[in-house]
């Protein structure tokens, strides 16, 4: 994508009356990656998402595993 494709030149009224010229960015916003996991640490305690029904908890050494993909609702836990 060439310069004088992705920016293009506008102008505007403003609130004033007054004619403003304004550069958009055209480029195409990329898509987020879908198969990206999702991990965050809040006061200690992580949060490891892994699909839209399937995470993992993780308080110190107890981990907490939360699955619902087939319907069963499954919680597993164990001391790692």
């Amino acid at each position: 994508m060439g310069r004088k494709q992705r920016y293009q030149l506008t102008k505007e009224r403003n609130e004033s009356d007054m004619i403003c010229e304004k550069i958009i960015d055209t480029k195409p916003i990329d898509k987020p990656n879908k198969n990206k996991f999702i991990k965050k640490t809040i006061k200690g305690i992580a949060i490891d998402v892994r699909s839209k029904s399937s995470l993992f908890i993780t308080i110190g050494k107890w981990v907490i595993y939360i699955d619902n993909s087939t319907g069963e609702h499954i919680i597993e836990s164990w001391i790692d």
